[in-house]
C-alpha cells in the first residue's frame, strides 16, 4: 500500500529533477537540508549535491544564502580551527567558478572563514593560558 523509497542513486536523480521542475522553491530547500561537505579518503570536498546546486542554481541568491547558512550548521568538539581550515580548503576549490555571482560568494565565504580561523585561534590561545 505504501510506495517504496527509491534507491539512493534514483533519489539523487529525483532530487535533481525536482530542482529543475520547481526552481522557485526546490533548490533553496535542498541547499538548506543537504550535507555541504564530505570526507573522501581523508580529504574534505563538496558533496555532489552541493556542487550540483552551485553549478546549476548558483546564480540564485537564495540558494547561495541557504548554502551559507547550512555550511555554518555543524557540531564539533575541540578546536574549531581545523574545521574552518578544512572548509576554507574546500571552498577555495571553486574560487574560479564560471559564474561571477558564485565567485563573489566564494570570496565572501573565504573572508568569513579566515576571520573565523583568526578568532578561534585567539580563543584557543586564551584557553591554553587559562583565560575563558
Amino acid at each position: 500500500p505504501y510506495p517504496m523509497t527509491p534507491p539512493i542513486s534514483q533519489r539523487s536523480w529525483v532530487r535533481r529533477r525536482w530542482c529543475h521542475e520547481r526552481p522557485d522553491f526546490a533548490p533553496t530547500f535542498v541547499a538548506g537540508t543537504t550535507e555541504p561537505y564530505e570526507e573522501v579518503e581523508g580529504t574534505w570536498q563538496l558533496t555532489e549535491r552541493t556542487q550540483f546546486l552551485i553549478d546549476e542554481f548558483g546564480d540564485e541568491e537564495d540558494v547561495l544564502r541557504s548554502l551559507s547558512s547550512n555550511m555554518g550548521n555543524f557540531s564539533w568538539r575541540g578546536s574549531l580551527v581545523p574545521f574552518y581550515q578544512a572548509q576554507l580548503e574546500v571552498i577555495q576549490t571553486i574560487r574560479n567558478h564560471p559564474k561571477n555571482i558564485v565567485r563573489n560568494w566564494v570570496a565572501k565565504q573565504i573572508e568569513y572563514l579566515e576571520s573565523q580561523i583568526n578568532r578561534e585561534t585567539g580563543r584557543d590561545e586564551e584557553s591554553e593560558w587559562g583565560v575563558f
